[in-house]
């Protein structure tokens, strides 16, 4: 795992990306049913969110997050926890909400839109920008096996 070092406040943290401070209400998906939330922070590889409940180290969970511009979705595993502030690191990039199921032709990882959400430090806050799908490289297919 590739890190850097990143300045947060006056502390200084080993870190794959940096993290990007970002209240919004986000849904939890888990064995357990559907937990509401609020997120505390993103980065491209995960999110910090306090929840009503305790979930377990090492879920996997699908998470909803509402964005001012529309819905994000995604699944990230539970990786730390202290008391109901959960961390969470992304297995699937976050996509934007969809209204249709993904063919099992699409591509898993975007579902099949080609494109993902990316966290970005705007100027007066948290901005996301559509990337193209490094899995698919844009096109929303699912890669032949090789």
């Amino acid at each position: 795992m590739d890190t850097q070092e990143v300045v947060s406040g006056n502390r200084r943290e080993n870190r794959r990306h940096r993290r990007l401070r970002l209240e919004a209400e986000v849904t939890i998906r888990s064995e357990g049913g559907l937990v509401p939330g609020r997120t505390l922070d993103v980065s491209e590889s995960g999110m910090a969110a306090v929840l009503p409940v305790e979930l377990h180290v090492g879920d996997t969970v699908g998470l909803e997050i509402t964005l001012p511009t529309g819905r994000a979705t995604g699944r990230a595993i539970v990786r730390s926890r202290n008391v109901f502030r959960h961390g969470f690191e992304f297995v699937q990039p976050l996509c934007e909400a969809v209204v249709y199921q993904a063919a099992p032709s699409d591509c898993q990882n975007c579902s099949g839109s080609g494109f993902v959400l990316q966290a970005l430090d705007g100027e007066q806050g948290v901005a996301f920008a559509h990337v193209r799908c490094r899995e698919c490289g844009g096109t929303g297919g699912r890669k032949p096996a090789v």
